[in-house]
This record gives C-alpha cells, sequence and structure tokens, in this order.
C-alpha cells in the first residue's frame, strides 16, 4: 500500500491521497496473474472517493508482454502526465494546449508487446456500451536509448476526437536534469461553455483543433 503519491501538480496543493493495492501471483513458465486498484482518497470531500476510481484492472503478464481489462489511464493520458511539464492540471486538462482526451478508459483492454527491452508497442481500446457509439482505440509505442526515451501515439475515439502526439524526454548525465518536450495535434468535439471573439460565452456544442 503506498500513500501520499500524488503525481508532481498535486504534492503541495492537494488534499488528496493516493492509495494503491496490488499483487501478483506467479502461474508457471514466467506467467503471472495481476491486480491493481489505485484509489483517490479525498480528505475533505469523502464522497467524491471512489474504490478503484483510478484504476482498477486484472490481466496476466510475462516477459513478452501484458494484457489487463479493466478501468485505466489509456497510453495518450499517461503520456501527457509524462511530457507535459504542467501535467494535465492546467492547459492539457481544459483541452487549450494539449487534449489529453478523458485520460482514462472504462471497460477497456490494455495490452502490450515488449520487442526488446527498449522498445514497447501498446494498445488500448475501450469498450462503448452504448448503441451506436463507436469504440475507442489508442495506438502507442514507446522506446528507449541510454538517458533518452520517447513515445509515439494516436487517440481515435471514431467520432471525431482524434489525437496524434510525439513525447521526448532526456536526462543529463552530468547533472540529473530532465528535459521534456512534447507535441501534439488535436481534435476534440463536445459540449461546453465557450468564449468568442466578442467576449460572450455561449453554451453548445464546439469543436477545434487542426
Amino acid at each position: 500500500i503506498k500513500e501520499g503519491t500524488a503525481p508532481r501538480d498535486e504534492q503541495q496543493t492537494s488534499d488528496i491521497t493516493w492509495v494503491t493495492v496490488k499483487g501478483s501471483q506467479d502461474l508457471g513458465n514466467g506467467l503471472k496473474a495481476n491486480v491493481k486498484v489505485r484509489t483517490r482518497l479525498f480528505v475533505d470531500d469523502p464522497a467524491l472517493t471512489k474504490v478503484g476510481g483510478d484504476q482498477l484492472t486484472v490481466g496476466l503478464s510475462n516477459a513478452l508482454g501484458s494484457v489487463d481489462i479493466g478501468r485505466n489511464y489509456h497510453a495518450l493520458g499517461t503520456a501527457t502526465i509524462k511530457y507535459d511539464v504542467v501535467w494535465t492540471d492546467y492547459g492539457s486538462h481544459y483541452d487549450d494546449i494539449h487534449s489529453a482526451q478523458n485520460r482514462r478508459l472504462s471497460n477497456g483492454v490494455f495490452a502490450t508487446v515488449n520487442l526488446g527491452k527498449n522498445l514497447k508497442l501498446q494498445y488500448d481500446r475501450g469498450d462503448n456500451i452504448v448503441t451506436g457509439v463507436k469504440d475507442v482505440n489508442v495506438y502507442s509505442a514507446h522506446a528507449k536509448l541510454g538517458d533518452l526515451s520517447g513515445s509515439v501515439l494516436r487517440y481515435d475515439d471514431g467520432a471525431k476526437n482524434v489525437t496524434t502526439a510525439v513525447g521526448v524526454e532526456y536526462k543529463l548525465p552530468a547533472t540529473g536534469t530532465t528535459l521534456v518536450g512534447f507535441y501534439s495535434d488535436d481534435k476534440k468535439h463536445g459540449y461546453g461553455v465557450y468564449t468568442w471573439s466578442d467576449q460572450k460565452k455561449y453554451s453548445g456544442w464546439w469543436y477545434h483543433g487542426k
């Protein structure tokens, strides 16, 4: 159990405590069964706490990769947290800079394939139970070469929400300083309040992106 493991944007200003419970069982021949439950405890407002609200997955893994089912961050959400210097607390949270595209998938399948020690392919799929609504697909590749690591990602919900992103991280050996860069090409469609050029706010369907 790990307590107080909040992301860097919440470490000093948030009342949230993060609790993670995980376990694994060796099934033999290098195969393991895994379960992970990650919950945010809202100290000031306990009613907001939902067990497994952050992650609730079960799955199998071996040296070649893994398959998990449940609720978890998809690859784009994880990459935005890793490569966006303000995490999803400001720009990415409101889709003003990068779109994390809701960050998580429910009723999801999360699969990885390890191509050696330094290259991983990942496929995430969110099963939408609403009739006529397409499933979400997230494709990504993650590589590491010495102190340099990077990710290439593609999110597509089959409707009008699409993101292509590239993230790079480099750790300077001499000082341990970490440099990050993140580029995304986002198309986001939804319903909400939008401020137009006349400075008036309107509620309705909005769309922005390249």
